[in-house]
């Protein structure tokens, strides 16, 4: 009887007259020139869809994906290389293995195959490293998506492994074959060894996940949620990744909706933000919506406010604070890869006061962000700051007051129908001060220009002329706590501020707030007695000015005496 056996296509039958013919149809010439029109089809499609040059991302999925989605855009030729991948033909030498969900990995190891994989087998299992990981990957990617996210998969796809060349790791050719399957090509040498491989079909795998969410989807997130699931998956950014999203918030001001491919990829940065701070549905819930094809502020609000109740603006202003608390700056509370990032670049940066920008900084798109950073070298008196942004964009900013400890707080800056604010602040125990500034322009696109100014006021929020500390007469023991101020200005009121001598620990002793009496034209006087005085026990006092947004200035400190002499 005559046996036969397939491998990847090939049939091998006994006999001298069929083995001759099988050499003479794969002699070493003829697979030569077969292998070479082959890969000489594929490298030249690339090359006409990456336009004959580098790109800045190892992916080439959003090139594809735009011809798709806008055939206009593309030239005959550019439509013909995307014909021509998606035709791709069996590998020489092919081998296959399918996952469990009915996905085929068509790899080869003959060693005259151009797109040849390394066979190294670590565990003897039959299987190439680099084919294990794909295999590992795609699971992985199943889960997370699929299983844990809810996103729709996109079925059993085609994933090929072979030489891609130009630097590219991987793309995928969205269903349109005879098959009706995705093609997700994957680089089969890639530099980095079987972990580049996994994590090359873990972002193909992405993308045909959000395709299959929506063909709508816009091309930029398409490719943010493809880089987030590769580092979500493998334990964080590794560096060619963290340098996308460090450039991604460097470049906030050109906006998430950016067309830039570098910048679509550290839009990650995004997806990353909303799972760490909202968790996966509201990552699933932000894919399902930009896949309706509805512009990108609607798609976010409307997924925002489905998994958090929040308006995208909420969770815009929160991201912002997360993009510059990175590098030296990372605290340890926000992005989980904070410290692996550099830390924030500024649109400008302040030395001293006053300082006046009329529309120097680079201008801000829609859904963009920038920052400018005020070091007031001062530590009396008050800072006044003032914002106006251009017309036409909705405008939101806020203020970060750091301590010079590095702690941190946000302000509220409210801006008003002609997109004009203004706040002052007090320095006391402000090394910087960072003003944020978003454009929450809808369309994403248009960019526009913004003036500040900055000047300090040193009789801000009042201007404490004494204090005195002093023994009363009655009752025995008690402490009087007398002030004076020459002018007031914003204040909420006075709190009374006392700590033991040679203690760092201070409390406040008034039960309630000291309301203030003055203005900015009338002086004022005010007095406190301490009555929970401890016997014996030296302290030191001062007066805390609050303002009606919580922030403090103080005066200098002067001591009493022993309330009551030790005997």
């Amino acid at each position: 009887m005559t046996k036969s056996a397939t491998s990847g296509g090939r049939k091998f039958v006994p006999g001298a007259l069929l083995l001759l013919a099988a050499v003479a149809a794969f002699s070493p010439a003829r697979a030569d020139a077969i292998v070479a029109s082959r890969s000489a089809t594929r490298a030249q499609s690339l090359s006409v869809l990456s336009g004959g040059g580098p790109i800045p991302v190892v992916c080439l999925t959003p090139l594809i994906e735009s011809l798709r989605q806008d055939p206009a855009t593309g030239t005959p030729a550019s439509r013909r290389a995307l014909a021509l991948l998606q035709s791709e033909s069996s590998l020489l030498g092919e081998r296959r293995v399918m996952d469990r969900d009915g996905t085929s990995i068509r790899y080869s190891v003959d060693r005259m195959s151009f797109d040849r994989v390394d066979p190294m087998d670590g565990d003897g299992d039959g299987l190439p490293d680099v084919v294990e990981a794909v295999l590992d990957g795609l699971a992985a990617t199943r889960r997370l998506l699929v299983d844990q996210m809810g996103l729709p998969g996109p079925g059993p796809a085609d994933v090929v492994l072979a030489k891609l060349g130009g630097g590219i790791d991987g793309y995928l050719v969205p269903p349109g074959r005879r098959d009706g399957k995705p093609l997700l090509m994957i680089e089969a040498a890639p530099r980095g060894g079987a972990a580049v491989a996994r994590n090359a079909v873990i972002h193909q795998f992405a993308h045909a996940a959000a395709l299959a969410a929506g063909p709508a989807i816009p091309v930029q997130f398409g490719e943010a949620l493809a880089t987030w699931a590769v580092f979500r998956l493998s334990g964080g950014p590794d560096a060619r990744v963290a340098g996308l999203l460090a450039e991604r918030l460097e470049r906030l001001d050109a906006g998430l909706a950016t067309d830039d491919l570098a910048l679509s990829a550290g839009n990650a940065a995004w997806f990353a933000y909303l799972d760490e701070a909202y968790g996966l549905t509201a990552v699933s819930l932000a894919v399902e919506e930009l896949s309706t094809g509805a512009a990108p502020a609607t798609a976010l609000d409307r997924a925002l406010r489905r998994a958090v109740g929040e308006p995208f603006n909420a969770a815009f202003r929160d991201f912002h604070l997360w993009s510059v608390l990175t590098g030296g700056r990372a605290d340890g509370q926000h992005f989980s890869f904070a410290d692996r990032l550099p830390s924030p670049s500024f649109a400008a940066t302040v030395d001293g006061l006053p300082a006046l920008s009329v529309q120097a900084d680079p201008p801000v798109s829609g859904l963009g962000a920038a920052q400018i950073l005020f070091r007031p070298w001062e530590s009396s008196g008050g800072m006044n700051l003032r914002f106006e942004g251009e017309i036409g964009s909705r405008w939101e900013t806020d203020l970060l007051l750091v301590d010079p400890r590095g702690h941190v707080r946000r302000l509220a800056l409210p801006l008003s129908t002609e997109a004009r604010g203004e706040v002052t602040v007090p320095l006391n125990r402000v090394a910087e001060a960072i003003l944020l500034v978003r454009n929450l322009d809808g369309d994403g696109r248009s960019s526009h220009r913004y003036t500040w100014s900055a000047y300090r006021d040193p009789d801000y929020p009042c201007e404490i002329s004494s204090v005195d500390v002093r023994g009363a007469e009655l009752p025995a023991g008690a402490v009087l706590v007398t002030w004076e101020t020459a002018s007031e200005s914003a204040l909420a009121g006075f709190n009374v501020l006392r700590r033991r001598e040679g203690s760092l620990d201070e409390i406040r002793i008034n039960p309630i707030g000291v309301p203030p009496l003055g203005d900015a034209a009338t002086a004022a006087a005010y007095q406190f007695l301490d009555t929970t005085a401890a016997p014996g026990v030296r302290y030191v006092y001062r007066i805390e000015a609050v303002t009606p947004e919580g922030l403090s200035s103080f005066s200098e400190s002067l001591a009493s005496g022993p309330a009551t002499p030790l005997p």
